[in-house]
């Protein structure tokens, strides 16, 4: 008998925005966008989602699938990824592919003469120019453009890492959303980490603007089929045991399950093993391990930038140790109980704190989930990992300090709305 081999190539992608080889436990978001896109069809309205959640959840995965989907909807998509050489900023020509793809005439006396929002918008198009730089005729030309082009036909854009954009763009970008609501069939969609959502927050007229959506960690059933699916697609069986406990060691976090399955599926193709078990999970652990502390590693680094921010990262880690529901003003609590030992006057303490936690809320280190009353941890494993790295001065947080901010902020949550 041949010795047993895999069929065909590992097909799990650890990395930021590659695909896995099975988009699981997301088809809740995807029957929701094309609900959105359905609705815009039929009642011809513009909408804007804003999708957030910390790095790792699969995000981007979730965008180019939607993507994808959309298009098999005959809605003209456009996906734009912010990147930091960007300076923050969307050049104008990836915006205008929303437009219809006509030939428009080259100078501008010809665009007078001719007339035409299209052909204006498109004359003289800067392949540097982007959405801040252009100027407010040139985006309100644009503007009236789309509203044109969406009256015809489906128009989507898609945002990733939006959190890198300019405050401002944000909210011009959604604004212009608004002004399509009953113009057009559009859907706008910005995706980034929930600095993106705490950014717009602290504009609250612009609340009414958007609908949240964030991606949380996936279930058991979820990641399990995750990480069996491709497996088994593959020729490769793994017991039900070894497989849970992955699972659990994972807390569902989809960068961790591809490292799993990564070198699940090398292990089979090197060993020639058809039926992974126990053993075999507890062989590839080291490798998995290797590459899960070099994440926390450079994870860890991003809460080394100053010791308030270190001190409060520590103590937050203590009381999510000891209870699990704190909302915001219970980490604040947390949080200047951190920093006591540094800052000796009472207001300046609570000040800093509202700023740390600011700060570890855009490294993903905590967040609200929407519609979620309490803040979670990013990766509770992460936690652990800061935990044990506690700097030799500070002392633990007290169960009792932990137990009573979590019940205080049970108390808040649930208390009679006035």
């Amino acid at each position: 008998m041949a010795p047993f081999t895999p069929k065909g190539d590992n097909p799990f992608n650890p990395g930021a925005g590659l695909p896995p080889p099975l988009l699981a436990g997301r088809d809740a978001q995807l029957a929701f966008f094309k609900n959105a896109i359905g609705r815009a069809k039929r009642m011809r309205v513009g909408r804007a989602v804003v999708v957030y959640a910390p790095r790792g959840m699969g995000k981007t995965v979730l965008m180019r699938r939607l993507r994808t989907e959309l298009g098999k909807d005959h809605a003209d998509t456009v996906f734009v990824m912010t990147r930091p050489d960007r300076k923050r900023e969307i050049p104008m020509s990836d915006l205008e592919r929303l437009l219809p793809t006509t030939t428009p005439p080259a100078d501008k006396k010809t665009v007078q003469k001719h007339g035409g929002i299209r052909a204006g918008v498109h004359a003289g198009v800067s392949t540097t120019e982007t959405w801040s730089g252009s100027g407010q005729d040139r985006r309100a030309l644009f503007e009236r453009s789309l509203m044109q082009s969406c009256a015809e036909r489906p128009t989507v854009l898609v945002i990733d890492e939006a959190h890198r954009l300019q405050d401002g763009d944000r909210i011009e970008l959604l604004n212009m959303t608004q002004e399509l609501t009953g113009d057009g069939m559009f859907l706008c969609v910005l995706a980034g980490t929930p600095s993106l959502i705490q950014s717009l927050a602290k504009g609250a007229t612009f609340g009414d603007r958007f609908e949240e959506m964030s991606l949380s960690m996936l279930d058991e059933t979820a990641a399990m089929e995750a990480l069996q699916t491709p497996l088994g697609r593959g020729g490769i069986d793994i017991d039900t045991d070894p497989l849970r406990e992955i699972v659990r060691k994972s807390h569902g976090y989809p960068y961790f399950l591809q490292l799993w399955g990564e070198a699940l599926w090398d292990y089979s193709a090197e060993h020639g093993a058809s039926r992974l078990t126990d053993a075999h999970a507890r062989a590839v652990e080291p490798v998995v391990d290797a590459r899960r502390m070099s994440y926390y590693n450079k994870r860890f680094e991003e809460v080394r930038k100053s010791h308030e921010l270190r001190a409060a990262a520590t103590t937050v880690a203590d009381a999510y140790a000891v209870a699990g529901q704190y909302d915001k003003d219970g980490i604040s609590e947390v949080v200047n109980l951190a920093l006591a030992q540094r800052i000796a006057d009472e207001d300046g303490r609570w000040e800093k704190a509202e700023s740390i936690i600011a700060e570890l809320v855009a490294l993903g280190y905590i967040w609200q989930p929407a519609g979620q009353q309490y803040m979670e941890a990013g990766i509770p494993s992460l936690m652990d990992y800061v935990r044990q790295r506690r700097p030799d001065a500070q002392p633990q947080l007290s169960p009792d300090h932990a137990i009573r901010a979590s019940r205080a902020s049970v108390k808040r949550q649930s208390g009679p709305l006035l």
